[in-house]
């Protein structure tokens, strides 16, 4: 059985907080480790974007992609990962959910109304 451990370094402790660094390891009991991931969140993207991005293997992309992926595992291109919370820097796995184009906007429309 596989198993995986993420390691976030996080500028505070409340879950607001600016996520620096993201790490994960895979690993089987019997076989030890399988994979390591470790990259730097760029913060600035946060202030400018709203979102955190990262580079990952010469790619850049959303934090809270990075994050559904390491946890859930493969993520199609053409799918989004939707804040439950409604808080784009938030990239608690269990406040992520992964949604169509349409029902995003969707979502979007009805949260604005609130």
């Amino acid at each position: 059985m596989k198993n995986i451990m993420l390691d976030l370094e996080t500028m505070g402790t409340s879950s607001n907080s600016a996520i620096l660094t993201i790490g994960a390891v895979e690993f089987d009991k019997d076989l030890g480790i399988l994979d390591r991931f470790y990259e730097i969140v760029d913060l600035q993207s946060c202030l400018d974007r709203g979102y955190g991005r990262m580079s990952v293997n010469g790619y850049t992309s959303a934090v809270h992609r990075v994050m559904y992926v390491c946890v859930n595992g493969y993520l199609p291109n053409k799918i989004q990962v939707d804040h439950i919370c409604n808080n784009r820097l938030c990239c608690n796995p269990e406040h992520l959910q992964q949604v169509s184009c349409k029902k995003n906007h969707k979502l979007r429309i009805k949260r604005s109304k609130k």
